[in-house]
């Protein structure tokens, strides 16, 4: 739906409303609407105010109702048609035109434009079966006292004031007995209505009318039984209430789909390649174990301690960890990178060392872990491995 900003008097409908209060007669004769892009400059008020013309006006209608809503203020209505729109485009502006009383051209008096390009309708080109109709209201500003008048020649009908005039014939019309069941409806031929002929009675015609207005709000209905099956139930039963409950489940779907995935990976870890508790091995010097399965990162992660305790004098650049693939050697771990200040060791001297790896694996594959010392050295290793 179209977002509009506040509508906009020009100077010239500004003079129109100061005569008016001094008695001159205002008539507003059409609505026209455009697809003008507007730029900053031209969007203030200021610019708005100067404006003779819209921008890029595309089509002109008269209007189908109007209503004086309070005493400075009238409720204009026109139906804005493709009828015999050959190119579509997006409204992005709407104007009322206007003129004293008795004066032969009118004037552009009050603009409005939408916020954005993104936040206008697009109007399409009539596709020679379906006409598209908007409904437009547009308020405007008056005098208290102005006395108004406004063009309606050739303008669609509303169907609120179709159904006020059916049944003011069928009060003002009526036969002998007070009956206007058998008043006969007359159409020229391209006024045809679908389903109803020219020379309908009354009361044929109001049973159409009813039947369709009925079928639409059982497909309401069905519509509405529908969702509140599901536990989304419209409020109000209408299509605003349905469109409003339709959108709540398009938007709980994701949300609903990401907790079920969770839960899914809660409920079997393993199905999914995570082991959730790592897998320990306690070895001296040396762990080999085979990867039972394909983890679906296709890696895992290798995790070693090394601790040593020398019984007597010993080099300390013995000290190492080399770890094996498919008994490939994959990498090795130096006793130079954990921080040893010294590359000799006394009696009694100990020292931990340890590291973490990821490893590409798949099912099948062998891992050796080996710690390396020299001489004297009593040592023992823990190794967890992880998807």
């Amino acid at each position: 739906m179209a977002v509009f900003e506040a509508a906009v008097l020009t100077t010239q409908g500004n003079e129109l409303l100061i005569d008016s209060v001094a008695g001159a007669k205002i008539e507003f004769t059409r609505m026209v609407v455009g697809g003008g892009n507007y730029t900053q400059e031209e969007r203030v008020r200021r610019a708005l105010e100067e404006r003779r013309v819209l921008k890029d006006a595309k089509q002109e209608f008269t209007f189908s109702t109007h209503k004086k809503v309070s005493p400075q203020c009238v409720l204009l209505t026109a139906v804005i048609s493709n009828a015999n729109l050959e190119h579509g485009y997006k409204i992005t502006e709407v104007g009322i035109y206007g003129k004293r009383a008795g004066d032969a051209e009118d004037f552009l008096c009050s603009i409005a434009i939408t916020k954005s390009m993104e936040e206008s309708d697009t109007f399409p080109p009539y596709n020679g079966l379906q006409e598209c109709q908007i409904v437009q209201d547009y308020y405007i500003t008056i005098s208290p006292d102005a006395e108004i008048t406004v063009v309606t020649k050739g303008a669609c009908v509303l169907t609120e004031e179709f159904e006020r005039k059916i049944m003011e014939i069928e009060k003002s019309k009526l036969d002998n007995n007070g009956n206007g069941s058998n008043l006969i409806v007359e159409f020229s031929p391209n006024e045809k209505g679908e389903n109803i002929e020219s020379g309908t009675k009354l009361s044929v015609m109001m049973g159409i009318i009813h039947r369709v207005i009925q079928s639409f709000q059982d497909g309401v209905n069905k519509i509405y039984n529908y969702l509140k099956g599901l536990g989304f139930t419209p409020n109000p039963n209408s299509p605003d209430g349905i469109c409003a409950a339709i959108q709540k489940v398009y938007d709980l779907q994701f949300e609903n789909g990401r907790n079920q995935g969770r839960q899914d990976v809660i409920d079997d870890p393993e199905e999914y390649g995570i082991t959730i508790t790592p897998k320990f091995f306690y070895a001296t010097r040396e762990v080999e174990f085979t990867v039972d399965k394909t983890p679906k990162s296709g890696k895992i992660g290798l995790s070693t301690k090394f601790s040593g305790n020398s019984s007597a004098p010993h080099n300390a650049n013995g000290f190492s960890i080399s770890i094996y693939k498919n008994n490939v050697l994959f990498t090795e771990i130096p006793s130079s990178t954990q921080g040893f200040t010294s590359d000799y060791w006394g009696e009694n001297t100990s020292g931990t060392m340890g590291g973490y790896v990821d490893i590409a694996v798949m099912a099948g594959d062998v891992i050796k872990v080996q710690g390396n010392t020299g001489g004297y050295v009593k040592a023992e290793m823990i190794i967890a491995w992880y998807f």
